[in-house]
């Protein structure tokens, strides 16, 4: 099943096919191709959600640490970037279409981070979002770990620097609740 990104208003949203996650050393033009098909059917607003968290967390899972092809795979498939940052860390800030999902990549003096929000979606349906994508992308190489916050987590395993994904509500508060907003956090667990 290909990613789908959103391209209209909250009510409708047409989407398209942006499945060039699997291109990790592919060149640019080829990302390129591979985002720009041409329309499919309309879906609803939440669908839109759905697929644009799915395909933030899949371009942050295949493509991390790599930033600059990670970043560029998103732009690629419709998000809208702008950068921000000093000399110690570059925030590279990227938007979906209709503002269904935001994702941000953090680059600096530590291993890179990769943040997928969006305000219209809890956290538990963010959860299942995750679950569903990195078991399509990953079968049998996460498992899913209790936190002490009640949020998801979901961590690698049998790998040397192995991924680690949470879903908490944005808050930064000790404990999660379905405010009717996520984060989905995607590092490497060194």
């Amino acid at each position: 099943m290909d990613l789908l990104i959103a391209k209209a208003s909250k009510d409708t949203a047409e989407l398209s096919p942006a499945y060039a996650c699997g291109l990790r050393r592919a060149p640019p033009f080829a990302i390129a191709l591979a985002c720009t098909s041409p329309s499919a059917q309309a879906q609803t607003f939440e669908e839109a959600v759905r697929h644009n968290l799915a395909a933030g967390v899949e371009f942050c899972a295949r493509l991390m640490p790599d930033v600059q092809q990670t970043v560029g795979a998103l732009v690629q498939a419709g998000f809208q970037y702008r950068a921000e940052g000093d000399r110690f860390e570059t925030r590279h800030l990227l938007t979906a279409p209709a503002e269904t999902a935001r994702v941000t990549v953090v680059a600096g003096q530590t291993a890179p981070e990769c943040f997928v929000e969006s305000a219209h979606l809890n956290q538990s349906a963010a959860a299942q979002v995750v679950q569903e994508t990195i078991g399509r992308l990953f079968p049998g190489r996460f498992q899913a770990i209790g936190t002490q916050t009640g949020c998801a987590r979901f961590d690698e395993t049998n790998k040397p620097v192995p991924l680690s994904i949470y879903v908490d509500d944005g808050d930064d508060t000790p404990a999660c609740t379905d405010t009717g907003r996520t984060r989905i956090g995607i590092f490497s667990a060194v």
